[in-house]
C-alpha cells in the first residue's frame, strides 16, 4: 500500500535533507538577507501603495515584541492591523511578511504574514507564523501549520489534537490496514509511516484489529519506547536511534541525489541490479555492484535494520536540529524495502492532549 493521503502536498515541502542540504530547503524571502529582526520586512518586487504599508507596518511595529502567555492574542492583534474585511487583508499582502516578535517560550522569531487558497480575498489566511520553520520542526516546536498547503507553521499548534481519532483500522483474518481519518493533520501518522497494511509488529503477526489500535495509538502518543519496527509486505520499517542518521549523514555528500519524490515513499528501481536510495524527498537511482558509494550506503540501512532493537529512553532534541537530520532514509531494491524513520522527534502528549474516543 502507498502513503498516499492529504500530506502528501506538504510532505513535498519538507525538503529533508543534511548536510549542504537544509531541511527547510525552500528558499524564503528571509534567506537572502538571514534571520528576520524586528521591524524588518520583505521589499515585494512591485511596490504597494507607500500610505497602505505605511500604516500597516506602524501598527504592527507598535504591537508586543514578545509572544507568550501574556500575548496569546497577539495573532488576532495582527490581523487587525492588516485589515477589518477580508478584502482589506489580501490588499495588505504586498506589506508582509513583517517581523514582529519573538516567541518566549523557543526563541524563534515570529512574522506576520497573508496568505490565500482557493477564492481570493474570500479564503484569505492572516496572523503570525514562525520564519523558515516548516515539517517536521512545526510539529516538533508543538506548531500548527497554517496557509496554503500547510507551507507555514504557527505558535500553540492543533497539530496535538491528531490522537485516537484520527485514524482507524480495517481489515479482518490477519490483513488488517491502518487508515487516517478525519480533518487531523496526520503528522505523526505520515511520520511513522504506518499508512498501510501492517503484517506483524516487532517481529509478532498482526492478529486483532483492537491490538493493532492500540499499539498505533501508543505510537502517535509517545514513539517509539517498545515499538521498535513493523513489516508491511516486501517493506520493513524501523525506527532507528539518531547514531544511525548521524552516520548516514557522513556518507550523504558523496552521492548525487536529487529531488524526486512527493512523499516520504521511495521509488521502485528503474532496471535489474538497481537499486533506490531515499533521503526525504530526495531519490537517487544506483547500481549497488558497480557504485561504491552507493553500496556503502545501502548496506549501512540494511545494518541499522538488523541491528539488536530493545526499548530505550527518548532524549530531548532541539527541533531546528531538524533542518540538517533526515527523518526519512530507505533502500528499496526489486524484491524488498528497507525504511528507517527518526520519529524520536515526535513531542510526547499529555493525557489531555490526546482527545477521548
Amino acid at each position: 500500500m502507498t502513503l498516499a493521503h492529504p500530506v502528501s502536498s506538504w510532505l513535498h515541502r519538507l525538503c529533508v535533507g543534511f548536510a549542504g542540504l537544509a531541511l527547510a530547503g525552500c528558499e524564503t524571502a528571509h534567506e537572502a538577507t538571514g534571520a528576520v529582526r524586528l521591524g524588518s520586512a520583505t521589499v515585494p518586487s512591485a511596490a504597494p501603495p507607500v500610505a497602505r504599508c505605511d500604516r500597516v507596518r506602524t501598527c504592527l511595529g507598535a504591537l508586543p515584541h514578545e509572544y507568550g502567555p501574556a500575548n496569546a492574542d497577539l495573532s488576532k492583534r495582527v490581523t487587525s492591523c492588516l485589515g477589518a474585511t477580508l478584502a482589506e487583508r489580501w490588499d495588505a499582502r504586498d506589506c508582509v511578511p513583517f517581523g514582529v516578535a519573538t516567541d518566549v517560550t523557543n526563541g524563534r522569531k515570529l512574522e506576520a504574514y497573508v496568505a490565500c487558497s482557493d477564492l481570493c480575498p474570500d479564503y484569505v489566511h492572516t496572523g503570525i507564523r514562525y520564519v523558515d520553520v516548516h515539517q517536521p520542526e512545526c510539529e516538533c516546536l508543538g506548531g500548527n501549520s497554517v496557509g496554503p498547503e500547510d507551507t507555514g507553521c504557527a505558535p500553540g499548534g492543533s497539530s496535538h489534537a491528531e490522537g485516537p481519532n484520527s485514524f482507524e483500522v480495517v481489515g479482518a483474518s490477519g490483513h488488517y490496514e491502518v487508515k487516517a481519518k478525519g480533518p487531523f493533520p496526520h503528522v505523526r501518522l505520515a511520520y511513522l509511516g504506518l499508512q498501510r497494511e501492517i503484517d506483524s509488529v516487532n517481529g509478532r503477526r498482526t492478529s486483532a484489529a483492537a491490538s493493532l489500535t492500540e499499539i498505533v495509538k501508543q505510537l502517535i502518543a509517545q514513539p517509539p519506547a517498545d515499538v521498535r519496527f513493523w513489516q508491511s509486505g516486501p517493506t520493513r520499517g524501523v525506527y532507528a536511534e539518531r547514531v544511525v542518521f548521524d552516520r548516514l549523514a557522513a556518507l550523504m555528500s558523496t552521492l548525487p541525489f536529487a529531488t524526486a519524490a512527493q512523499s516520504l515513499e521511495c521509488p521502485e528501481p528503474d532496471g535489474p541490479g538497481r537499486v533506490t536510495l531515499c533521503v526525504g524527498d530526495r531519490a537517487l537511482q544506483c547500481d549497488a555492484a558497480r557504485d561504491r558509494a552507493c553500496a556503502t550506503f545501502a548496506s549501512e540501512i540494511e545494518k541499522a535494520a538488523r541491528a539488536p532493537m530493545g526499548p530505550r529512553v527518548r532524549e530531548r532534541i532541539d527541533c531546528a536540529d531538524l533542518r540538517r537530520v533526515p527523518t526519512f532514509v530507505a533502500v528499496r531494491f526489486r524484491d524488498q524495502t528497507i525504511e528507517l524513520r527518526y520519529v524520536d522527534w515526535l513531542p510526547r502528549m499529555s493525557a489531555g492532549e490526546v482527545p477521548a474516543e
